[in-house]
């Protein structure tokens, strides 16, 4: 059996794939790829060109336009290929298909999402407090607790809706196969 790539993974994860990465899950996935990576590429050239022409005149509205609609147009992309790749199948869980090391990375998966989470909410939180409140408020035990509180809320609600997500998916399959 051929070791998956390091790109492979990193693809895999990207569209959410679980089975197994075969050459027609790759050729979509380029596809995808391919297809963003045009769309994004036009936009900046496109957007960046129309900022550096109007910055002189409205400087404020493009520091506020600018970065709001390509926040949205970055959403709307990959809404786009979550969407595309959900319709082309690349997000399907084949059971069948699955080695019993893989079933059992499933409750581990969980608890990954959980703690990656929360210590990335815990992080973000505590910088923005930081430049919002400054140095002496978010150093206190009242401050920590609510912010330790609060990332462990976050990560409880980001891993259930996972774990629905791929339950959803797992039943999906399960009634396909059937």
């Amino acid at each position: 059996m051929i070791k998956e790539t390091f790109t492979d993974t990193l693809v895999k994860h990207f569209y959410g794939i679980t089975a197994p990465f075969d050459e027609q899950k790759r050729q979509e996935a380029n596809k995808l790829g391919n297809l963003a990576f045009i769309l994004i590429s036009w936009f900046l050239l496109l957007g960046n060109a129309l900022a550096l022409i109007f910055a002189d005149k409205h400087p404020k509205i493009v520091a506020w336009a600018y970065p709001i609609i390509t926040q949205i147009v970055l959403l709307a992309l990959f809404f786009y290929i979550t969407w595309k790749s959900h319709r082309n199948h690349l997000t399907d869980i084949e059971t069948d298909l699955q080695s019993p090391k893989e079933q059992i990375k499933m409750p581990r998966i969980a608890l990954k999402i959980f703690s990656y989470s929360a210590i990335i909410f815990y992080v973000l939180m505590f910088i923005f407090n930081y430049f919002t409140n400054g140095a002496s408020t978010i150093f206190t035990p009242h401050h920590q607790l609510q912010l330790f509180t609060s990332s462990i809320i976050y990560a409880l609600l980001i891993t259930i809706s996972s774990l629905l997500i791929i339950q959803s998916r797992i039943k999906h399959a399960t009634k396909e196969e059937k």
